[in-house]
């Protein structure tokens, strides 16, 4: 009864008060009393926090367009230097000769059977041989060996060109073998808006036209109509034969333009033009005309077919469009410009080599070219 004194009845007595003050404020439940928040806070905090989501999807949805659209130029930018690095690549290692300078061996012999069939036929006039004479030429025997062509052909499709020439192989092989001469024709051109690629041999079932020209004509007479006039090069049609059945491969994607300009040098200056076939005389040295009642049109005619063609350009510009995005809406353009070394056209003195006033004859020596000057366009 000493516990329950004075001391420990006031303890129990405290006891008995600090549960009574509970229970007037939870009356019922004391142990579901615990703090929480109101409708109103709650709605607060939604707010909030449905803000700050929405921000942070934003941030993320602008980040990840950004990186997207990075993405796209980035490709797209791959695409253009794959590009010009593989055109670039075949152009320097263009491989091309003069008329003069190959199939000589096989255009002599074709030579000598036209002279034969004009000697048995009676006549010295190629192309008028009788009917009899004729049947025998479709029985003439193969030429004794394999002609090749180098021609260079740079058709002008309005924004879709095409240019095909013949490259020398190296360590990079192509898409086909390579030949003992390690020669190979490599065309380049646009179809439904992928740019291909096409690569084969720079064999040809007979020589070319522009190498195996009439030179004969009828002793103590006049040139007949047509004769000695200088044989058209290549045409588009015809280089596209060559590479017909051959594998193509597929360089580029949504290729809205593939547009080539060909600039050559004249006295005049730097010119472009929109189309190129080597061996023909439009350009770089215009053909002449001649009279046909001028007592000289022999003459001039034999002069005109020694005069030097166009040939190589001094260098290609090339102007590439791509399309990029979903729907290939957005365009990006591209341009850049190839050097053909082996032109002699890109021949540009330095300062040290210039002569002296009065060393060379007026026009012997080509004058300074800068290589940077704006060309003009010449169709």
């Amino acid at each position: 009864m000493k516990l329950l004194g004075q001391g420990g009845q006031g303890g129990l007595v405290g006891r008995v008060g600090a549960v009574g003050r509970i229970r007037r404020v939870c009356p019922v439940v004391p142990a579901r009393c615990l703090a929480g928040f109101t409708l109103l806070e709650i709605m607060v905090a939604v707010t909030i926090f449905g803000i700050l989501t929405l921000a942070v999807y934003s941030t993320f949805r602008i980040g990840l367009k950004s990186y997207e659209s990075g993405r796209q130029q980035m490709e797209i930018n791959q695409t253009a230097r794959a590009v010009f690095e593989l055109i670039g690549r075949d152009l320097r290692a263009l491989y091309y000769l003069t008329p003069r300078e190959y199939n000589q061996d096989l255009v002599a012999v074709q030579r000598q059977r036209d002279l034969l069939k004009m000697q048995q036929g009676g006549h010295l006039t190629p192309g008028r041989a009788p009917a009899a004479q004729k049947e025998k030429d479709k029985e003439e025997p193969p030429l004794p060996g394999i002609p090749i062509d180098l021609t260079i052909v740079g058709v002008d499709g309005g924004d879709l060109d095409s240019l095909t020439f013949v490259y020398k192989q190296t360590d990079w092989g192509g898409t086909t073998p390579v030949e003992p001469w390690a020669l190979a024709r490599v065309k380049y051109f646009v179809e439904n808006g992928i740019l291909f690629r096409s690569e084969g041999p720079v064999f040809v079932e007979k020589i070319p036209r522009f190498q195996h020209q009439p030179i004969f004509v009828a002793a103590g007479g006049a040139a007949p109509s047509g004769l000695l006039e200088p044989e058209p090069a290549q045409t588009a049609e015809e280089a596209d034969e060559y590479l017909k059945g051959q594998p193509r491969e597929m360089v580029a994607r949504n290729v809205l333009a593939f547009d080539l300009h060909y600039g050559y040098w004249t006295d005049e200056g730097w010119f472009e033009a929109p189309e190129w076939i080597a061996h023909e005389r439009r350009f770089r040295n215009t053909p002449m005309e001649i009279d046909p009642n001028d007592p000289n049109a022999l003459f001039l005619r034999i002069r005109e077919m020694n005069r030097p063609t166009d040939d190589i350009p001094a260098y290609i510009s090339m102007t590439l469009t791509l399309g990029y995005g979903q729907d290939a809406s957005r365009t990006r353009v591209f341009r850049s410009r190839f050097r053909l070394m082996v032109s002699s056209e890109t021949f540009e003195p330095m300062p040290n080599m210039l002569p002296r006033v009065g060393d060379f004859p007026p026009g012997m020596f080509p004058q300074a070219t800068p290589f940077g000057a704006l060309p003009g366009i010449r169709r």
